[in-house]
């Protein structure tokens, strides 16, 4: 909030700053908004703008409060479009792992840090977790929050993340993954020693280092872009692990339970992560079923 208030060029006090606030009106915000898009290349996201309203509100508020204006006048509102997620079809994931092993097998160095089977093992380990690739997820993840559960096998994170802490659990082949990425840095596998980058205590750096090697691997494999031209980045790994689970379930997976366990929301899964998700054969075939003639 401080931030959107005291920006000098067009914070809310530079602009606001010199009027009496009996004078504020929707007008008036919307030639602030137009200010906001008139100094950019290109016009603030539509929840950005949203972010300066709800402080324009808080202020007003106030103002209301202590009976120096009778009521807030309309606040501009701008729609928000929720746009899919940018993921993997299954064949081009695939195609981004091999690409990992080759790359790493090559030696390539990404601005002094050399791509190693860790990243592939770590990639393998957010797709089987459904982790957020963030400073407070996946790359905060310490191996005193994992455990080993069997029945079936599978390993227990305990997240501090996002969406708050949570219980999260991974496919049959966590245990695995996660065995993999300890060998990794077998001089790193202590209790508070992260499971990836270990030896990077900063996790800002962390997190840019595997961004960079993302980056690096669907450059070199052409999958920068999905087929509308929209790029992807780490958390497109995310984003597929939520949508192979479905389809890899064939519809049979209970939602509410997926979209606890990914620490969002049953809403957020069919907005965002479902709704432009390919079919599998066992849900194309449901949907072409015709009741019994019996």
């Amino acid at each position: 909030d401080l931030k959107l208030l005291e920006r000098q060029e067009d914070g809310l006090n530079a602009f606001f700053g010199t009027k009496e606030i009996t004078d504020i009106t929707t007008p008036l915000m919307r030639e602030y908004f137009n200010l906001l898009d008139q100094n950019r290349v290109a016009p603030l996201a539509a929840s950005t703008k949203t972010k300066h309203g709800i402080v324009i509100r808080k202020v007003l508020m106030i103002a209301v409060e202590e009976k120096i204006i009778p009521s807030i006048p309309l606040i501009p509102k701008f729609s928000i479009k929720n746009n899919p997620r940018v993921t993997f079809k299954e064949e081009e994931y695939k195609k981004f792992i091999q690409g990992i092993k080759r790359l790493a097998l090559k030696g390539d160095v990404i601005r002094g840090n050399r791509l190693t089977d860790e990243f592939y093992y770590f990639t393998l380990f957010i797709v089987h977790s459904y982790l957020r690739p963030i400073k407070t997820e996946a790359f905060g993840l310490k191996h005193h929050h994992i455990e080993i559960k069997d029945d079936p096998p599978h390993i227990q994170l305990d997240v501090d993340g996002k969406t708050g802490r949570r219980k999260s659990i991974s496919t049959i082949f966590g245990a695995e993954i996660y065995q993999k990425l300890k060998n990794c840095n077998p001089d790193f596998n202590s209790p508070d020693d992260f499971i990836f980058l270990p030896k990077m205590k900063n996790r800002e750096t962390a997190v840019r280092i595997g961004q960079r090697f993302f980056n690096h691997v669907v450059e070199h494999e052409n999958l920068k872009f999905d087929k509308d031209g929209n790029p992807r980045s780490l958390y497109s790994l995310r984003h597929y692990a939520l949508q192979i689970r479905m389809i890899k379930s064939g519809g049979e997976i209970n939602i509410f339970d997926l979209a606890k366990n990914a620490g969002t929301s049953v809403n957020q899964l069919e907005k965002f992560y479902l709704k432009f998700m390919e079919r599998s054969p066992a849900q194309v075939r449901s949907l072409q079923v015709f009741a019994s003639d019996v």
